[in-house]
């Protein structure tokens, strides 16, 4: 494929796995035109920035826009988020919530999502998209079409090539 979009996840849980916020996507475009039109809004949290990092800025917008609107869903206590130690962690504050930055060469150990959440995420979401990959390509060599390539655009639902609208909709429903 020459096509190399590219997204960040976040992911985030509470340390038993029994609350998961929405995976938030952060890509370079701040308005992808898969996500025009209707019935195309994107499902998850979306967010831009040109490399498709997280800076300070998109850690606050997350913060303020998926977390703590999940968070006051759940509880009224105060919790502790664990992060690794990044300079864009350090301005949040909030009255609920207690940031606690691991020290350098700990994440592995501590932190519950590199326990194999996110391979596990990963690997289900390769098995579903392969999946409607083929279910794609044996509808479009059973319609008789003479050259069985995908066309760009349309996404996976019209027997196209991926775009992140089809990447939104596999990962929300993992």
């Amino acid at each position: 494929m020459s096509r190399k979009d590219r997204v960040t996840l976040t992911l985030c849980c509470n340390a038993t796995g029994s609350h998961k916020y929405p995976i938030t996507m952060i890509g370079k475009v701040a308005s992808p035109l898969c996500f025009n039109g209707v019935g195309n809004r994107c499902p998850l949290p979306y967010f831009s920035q040109r490399s498709t990092w997280t800076d300070g800025h998109v850690f606050k917008r997350w913060f303020f826009e998926v977390f703590v609107p999940g968070l006051s869903t759940q509880t009224t206590s105060h919790v502790f988020l664990i992060l690794d130690k990044l300079s864009c962690h350090a301005d949040i504050e909030h009255f609920q919530v207690s940031i606690i930055e691991l020290p350098a060469n700990t994440m592995a150990c501590y932190q519950p999502l590199d326990k194999g959440i996110i391979a596990a995420t990963k690997r289900r979401y390769k098995t579903r998209y392969l999946g409607r990959v083929a279910a794609n390509m044996d509808a479009l060599i059973a319609s008789g079409g003479h050259n069985p390539r995908i066309p760009i655009g349309g996404g996976l639902d019209q027997a196209r090539q991926a775009h992140l609208l089809d990447a939104a909709r596999i990962l929300q429903d993992e």
